[in-house]
């Protein structure tokens, strides 16, 4: 697995980078078993807000959940918070970053079989005073992600791309590189990288923890963000 300096050269080299069995079979139970909980409660109607994220999709008699956000902050969890303060994913972004890691945003994002629609290409961060190298995104698969239920694909090296920039346009005619990952790997990307997935047109759920990572050197209102 890549680790320390390693990790850190893929980052700034690449921009992404994958780990392998970054949590144990049983820490992965426990943060599947809350996350399937909190999609099942969503479905039952128990749960709901602005925190769940979901589309009608024609033909469907109920929405689609692709999303739900501020997840250490959802009631009733105790695995997915602990991962967010102070677990593994934390000690990977320090590592990629260099230097102490804060993280700022947790999530859950959920491909459902059959519906999850295709994540258009884009950059997380762009016009906030994040630059390249100072903030990542670390996803931690609760399943595992192929190319077939709408893998993580990304243009390697594109984190350097200027601020504004029309990246659907950008994207066109360069390399892209499909990310797969077993349950319980994680993956990392810089936020400014260049991004996107497929769709989920299979049987097969696949949910991911994402959680965003800044470096501690940036500025506090930098470094909060929009968190």
């Amino acid at each position: 697995m890549l680790t320390g300096n390693g990790l850190r050269a893929a980052m700034c080299d690449q921009g992404y980078a994958v780990c392998r069995s970054v949590v144990d079979v049983a820490t992965l139970r426990r943060l599947r078993s809350e996350a399937a909980a909190l999609i099942a409660d969503f479905y039952s109607g128990s749960r709901s807000g602005p925190d769940y994220w979901s589309y009608a999709l024609e033909g469907r008699a109920t929405p689609v959940l692709y999303r739900i956000h501020r997840l250490e902050q959802q009631p009733g969890l105790s695995a997915i918070p602990q991962l967010f303060a102070s677990g593994s994913l934390r000690m990977l972004a320090t590592a990629a970053l260099g230097e102490r890691a804060y993280p700022t945003v947790c999530a859950a994002v959920v491909k459902i079989p059959g519906a999850g629609a295709p994540v258009p290409w884009h950059r997380d961060r762009d016009h906030d005073g994040v630059g390249p190298g100072q903030s990542v995104n670390v996803s931690l698969y609760l399943d595992a992600s192929t190319i077939s239920n709408g893998c993580l694909e990304v243009v390697p090296r594109s984190q350097g791309l200027a601020p504004g920039a029309d990246v659907d346009t950008w994207r066109q005619g360069k390399p892209v590189a499909h990310v797969t990952a077993g349950a319980g790997d994680a993956t990392m990307h810089d936020v400014r990288l260049v991004h996107g997935s497929g769709p989920n047109p299979g049987d097969e759920l696949c949910i991911r923890i994402v959680t965003e990572f800044r470096a501690e050197s940036l500025s506090p209102s930098v470094l909060l963000g929009d968190a």
